[in-house]
């Protein structure tokens, strides 16, 4: 941020947040979970863990993402889980 700020640039607060950061602003965040379709916030809060989780896999690789056949499960519930939540984002905002 300070470097875009050295530049001459005043770049908004969201652009230097983290996916985390992102992810819990939205959890707590009554009309944006309502702007999701009314998503439960439990719901949520488990599939903005799978989506940080995954990320952090990819980021970070101490160990592989995929090991076995649970694994692979795990990843195709937490990718529709994504898919899921990206159409509903879409939706929000055809929507305004």
């Amino acid at each position: 941020m300070e470097f875009a700020k050295s530049r001459g640039t005043d770049p908004h607060a969201v652009e230097a947040a983290t996916l985390t950061e992102l992810m819990k602003v939205v959890a707590k965040s009554k009309s944006l979970l309502k702007g999701l379709d009314d998503l439960k916030r439990k719901r949520y809060e488990h599939a903005a863990s799978e989506i940080v989780n995954i990320r952090n896999v990819v980021m970070h690789p101490v160990r592989p993402l995929i090991r076995d056949q649970e694994s692979v499960r795990k990843l195709a519930g937490a990718l529709q889980t994504v898919d899921e939540l990206q159409e509903r984002v879409d939706e929000l905002v055809r929507n305004k």
